[in-house]
């Protein structure tokens, strides 16, 4: 149900505070009295935002019956609790504390203060906005509170659309570095899936005020129908420019349109080999030959380069031990978009790291070659590389890929690379428009510098690897990747299989 008032209030709040000050215990001989106190949250007046009606950045602050308030002299805290009696403008405060205790501040909820200041819960609950509030001003038995200074702001996105939410994540980097989108830093759980329509939803998030920093909405939704894997798809929206958490703020984001058709749509998978179209579109560089009469992958063949000679200053002398540099990068020249804020991750099936990295050339054993390593024990190197946008994470993709998942095909895994984060030069793709990548740029995998060092100056003809490519696409998350990687071991598996 869609609630009209949201409520300050978090009496069932779920929040535990590290070394938390327990209520002190009177001294031997003085006896605790009982005192109540008037409370009253700012209107704003004094104040340049505050919590009001959702409108002007302002949301409603207001206190509910049994909530529980930490009183302090300075040195020790005591537990109020909020009675609203039936009849009366009042909101009173009702506690027991020394006779002489002198109040110097007072802070809203109790189980969110810890010496002398509140802790924003990370894990919040749809239709309750957790807002912290502590005393802006005390006179006699009449306590103003305001949120202004309380260390805390308020996130607010406006949906619709027609899906439904099951849950919603907030991600609030500092830097533009690669962002791990695991570990959210606010969730906001939901009783029931919140379902979008024409008609506007707000959601919230309370978020401890700080520097700027940048902003990405998660939220949960049953993935589609025809979708790969069992997991619920997650989009995402990231907002561009970095947004100053300001104590007291509210901070409104431009209006969301979660529609199935939309979000859902430019999924992105190419299947390579006979029974998958061929080659789709996908081509073989650097002399490569690409052959995709298997039917379950298309293999490439690796074009080569002999070198005999190299430059010394001003003169070209011949080599003692000359080598062989294998290359074909593998990509696709024609245009293409994807909706990055669905389909996250960029996955590759293929044995292209058991070639590269382990040297699986066919060396005649009298030649004495030898394939050169470096000091990483990488012999060659993979670039997931993009004219548009650039290489990822600079030349060696070995280093900077997502993750990996192994497969039941011999020598073949699934290396997944995260569309979301930094390219590694500061270049982040758009989460709520497609982005286009342009025809006749590149968009490939660079399978490159695979060298083989003779023994000495007689030539020896090396063979040249063969490498194979089973698919290539987008994906939602990983139970998808695993999902056409099943489907992939079955028909492998299938082709294998004699026949009764």
């Amino acid at each position: 149900m869609k609630k009209s008032i949201l409520w300050a209030a978090m009496a069932a709040m779920a929040l535990t505070a590290c070394n938390k000050e327990e209520i002190a215990a009177p001294a031997e001989g003085q006896n605790l009295v009982y005192r109540e106190y008037t409370a009253t949250i700012a209107d704003g007046v004094s104040t340049k935002v505050n919590f009001g009606e959702p409108a002007d950045g302002k949301i409603s602050a207001y206190f509910q019956d049994g909530d529980e308030i930490a009183l302090t002299d300075g040195t020790n805290v005591y537990k109020g609790t909020v009675s609203k009696p039936e009849g009366e403008a009042n909101t009173l405060i009702k506690t027991e504390v020394p006779e002489t205790f002198a109040l110097k501040a007072a802070y809203y909820p109790y189980e969110a203060y810890n010496d002398g200041k509140l802790t924003v819960p990370t894990t919040q609950t749809y239709g309750s906005v957790p807002v912290l509030l502590q005393s802006s001003s005390i006179e006699g038995e009449n306590i103003t509170f305001s949120a202004a200074d309380a260390g805390s702001a308020v996130i607010c996105y406006t949906l619709t659309g027609d899906i439904a939410i099951k849950e919603a994540k907030l991600y609030t980097p500092t830097t533009a570095n690669l962002i791990n989108y695991k570990n959210a830093d606010y969730e906001l759980n939901f009783d029931e899936p919140l379902a979008l329509s024409d008609i506007p939803e707000k959601i919230y998030f309370v978020v401890s005020a700080s520097e700027a920093k940048s902003v990405t909405l998660e939220v949960l939704a049953e993935k589609p129908e025809d979708a790969l894997g069992t997991a619920d798809f997650s989009y995402y929206r990231r907002k561009t420019s970095v947004i100053e958490f300001t104590s007291g703020k509210v901070i409104e984001m431009p209006l969301l349109e979660l529609t199935k058709e939309s979000i859902n749509d430019g999924a992105m998978v190419w299947k390579f080999g006979s029974e998958n179209g061929g080659a789709n579109s996908w081509t073989a560089g650097n002399n490569g030959i690409l052959d995709a009469t298997n039917p379950h992958y298309a293999a490439v063949t690796m074009g080569s380069t002999y070198t005999t000679t190299q430059k010394n200053g001003d003169n070209v002398v011949e080599l003692d031990q000359p080598y062989y540099t294998f290359r074909s990068d593998f990509g696709i020249k024609t245009g293409f978009d994807v909706n990055i804020g669905t389909y996250r991750y960029c996955a590759i099936m293929s044995d292209v790291e058991y070639i590269v990295r382990d040297g699986n050339i066919a060396i005649p054993a009298e030649s004495g070659a030898k394939v050169n390593v470096d000091d990483k024990n990488i012999a060659g190197r993979i670039t997931f590389d993009t004219a548009t946008f650039g290489q990822w994470h600079g030349k060696n993709s070995a280093n900077g890929k997502t993750g990996a998942i192994k497969t039941d095909i011999a020598n073949t895994n699934v290396w997944y690379y995260d569309m979301l984060g930094d390219f590694g030069n500061g270049t982040f793709l758009p989460t709520n428009e497609f982005t286009t990548f342009k025809a006749n740029q590149a968009f490939q995998f660079k399978i490159a510098d695979l060298k083989v060092t003779l023994k000495d100056k007689n030539k020896v003809d090396i063979e040249a690897p063969t490498y194979k490519i089973y698919w290539i696409g987008f994906f939602n998350n990983t139970s998808e990747i695993q999902a056409m990687i099943d489907q992939t071991e079955a028909a492998v598996a299938g082709e294998n299989t004699p026949a009764e």
